[in-house]
């Protein structure tokens, strides 16, 4: 999502960067007037250069609102706060124009001096508002510092492959059964909110015309039994996965109850999943049977002994689309008309 993005300085750090290599450029000239003029001009032009340059390659570099999916949208907002990641932005805009605004005030005063003394005080002047403006907005490049190394470690859900979003209560096998079928890696443990994020994987299946395709998989954070206004910015992460990104659900359940939680509270969460995901394909199965096998007419699955897993991903090939794209639209914008009718255009 933010893969683009450099890392992002401190306001000293750019001065640094900025005054270091400045204070060692110097303009040959016999005269000495002009030598002072010259390279005190190179060196002001240097400075602002560097400072107005770094500025604008982090504005840049961050994506705009309408290159970003709804998912990755919904998750910015979550991780790192879209209003505080504009406010930023902006601020970094705002001070690359006024140093912009400085430098060429300061050098329109340069011209008109004509001793070494008025030169090098315009220079100085430059130099310490160009400080202080950078220093002004140390805060947002830290914000901007923060948020890029934060997002950058959360997967990326590519929108060209059909996408089965794993669902469930913590600690049911969700990424037990991802580490099984796919060749991710994601941190497995017998406790609660094991995944702080959503951890993504592939397996490969034929597709239409049977091309070689692939499914991808995403392990949710577990998703509690209770209002969305109370769920905190983990399980948050999890309904903006299943919402934006799912062209089917699976719903695991833990018939074993060794997760802690009981078979009614999974029965309750699966209906409450069912309604917030309505109109995508759902597919529940029961996981652990290495420990419990029910009456039930739904799919056994143990992760651990390898039982039920081919069962259920022929299962659920079933109902994932893949249909070839439609090659005259751009892919994201396909994407997106299918997760909201406002794109239908």
């Amino acid at each position: 999502m933010l893969e683009g993005v450099p890392t992002i300085l401190s306001a000293q750090e750019i001065l640094d960067k900025a005054f270091l290599k400045a204070n060692k450029l110097e303009v040959p000239d016999p005269d000495k007037y002009h030598r002072i003029r010259k390279t005190e001009e190179v060196q002001m032009k240097h400075i602002a250069d560097v400072c107005i340059d770094t500025l604008a390659k982090y504005v840049d570099k961050f994506p705009t609102l309408e290159r970003l999916s709804g998912y990755e949208q919904e998750l910015l907002d979550i991780v790192v706060g879209l209003d505080g990641m504009k406010q930023a932005l902006g601020q970094l805009t705002w001070t690359e124009e006024k140093i912009k605004d400085v430098y060429q005030q300061c050098a329109r005063s340069m011209r008109e001096m004509r001793n070494t003394v008025g030169i090098q005080a315009q220079k100085r002047r430059f130099s310490g508002r160009c400080a202080s403006l950078l220093n002004d907005c140390d805060k947002s490049l830290t914000f901007l510092r923060e948020a890029r190394d934060k997002v950058r470690m959360l997967p990326t859900i590519h929108p060209e492959y059909p996408t089965l979003v794993i669902a469930g209560f913590p600690n049911v096998g969700k990424s037990s059964l991802l580490a099984a079928w796919t060749r991710a890696d994601p941190e497995i443990a017998a406790y609660a909110f094991t995944t702080k994020a959503a951890n993504v994987g592939h397996f490969p299946v034929k597709g239409a015309h049977g091309k070689d395709t692939f499914v991808q998989v995403v392990d949710t954070p577990g998703l509690l039994d209770r209002p969305a206004s109370k769920r905190n910015a983990v399980e948050k992460q999890a309904v903006a996965a299943l919402r934006h990104a799912a062209d089917a659900v699976l719903f695991l359940i833990d018939m074993s109850e060794t997760a802690g939680y009981t078979i009614a509270e999974q029965e309750h969460l699966l209906a409450q999943t069912e309604r917030e995901m309505m109109g995508i394909p759902l597919v529940v199965a029961e996981t652990k049977a290495d420990l419990v096998r029910s009456t039930t007419s739904r799919l056994k699955i143990s992760p651990v002994t390898g039982e039920g897993l081919k069962e259920l991903q022929d299962a659920i090939t079933k109902v994932l689309p893949f249909d070839e794209p439609e090659l005259e639209r751009d892919p994201l914008e396909l994407w997106k008309s299918k997760r909201d009718p406002m794109f239908n255009t």
